[in-house]
């Protein structure tokens, strides 16, 4: 199996206080691997800093995390935009926290969609209906219309899920 994802000793630290120390780990293609641990133990930190996500105290200090050769950490922002989506995806805990609330669900799924492939609205449309229905919303087409002060918590995690997996990346990061 082709190794997709790996830690290698890493420490991350945020404002210089370590977070998480000498994690190692690696994903292979189509295994599925869990993190567990206490509130506060740096699993949410481990995957954000995958994705480049540490914010501006964040930071690794120590290690590498490696996806298919190259090293997430040190590639430019350009770089990790053009990977987040096609390539590394994460599902959020608070999945409505990421969301515009003045725009519809389906606009910004849209434009995350499109920002990384040439997608027409009726590809997208007809992708996004197929995958909200697998996921057990009986009018996909509403959810797409909302915005997402109009759908409860477990909807937005679904519709969160959906955002994540609507690319179909290599490596998919659910917090």
């Amino acid at each position: 199996m082709e190794e997709l994802l790996r830690y290698e000793q890493v420490t991350i630290a945020y404002d210089g206080a370590p977070a998480v120390r000498d994690v190692s780990i690696s994903l292979c293609e189509g295994e599925i691997l869990g993190i567990v641990g206490e509130s506060g133990s740096g699993k949410s930190t481990l995957l954000k800093a995958a994705m480049g996500l540490l914010g501006p105290g964040g930071i690794v200090t120590r290690g590498d995390i490696w996806y298919k050769g190259k090293n997430l950490p040190d590639l430019l922002e350009e770089e990790m935009r053009r990977l987040s989506g096609p390539e590394l995806a994460m599902i959020f805990q608070h999945a409505g926290a990421s969301f515009c609330p003045i725009r519809t669900v389906g606009a910004q799924l849209y434009e995350a969609v499109s920002a990384h492939e040439k997608i027409t609205e009726a590809e997208f449309c007809e992708a996004a209906t197929e995958l909200l229905q697998k996921l057990r919303f009986e009018n996909a087409a509403h959810i797409l219309e909302s915005y997402p002060f109009e759908l409860s918590g477990g909807m937005m995690q679904r519709v969160g899920i959906a955002a994540a997996m609507l690319s179909c990346p290599s490596v998919l990061l659910a917090d």
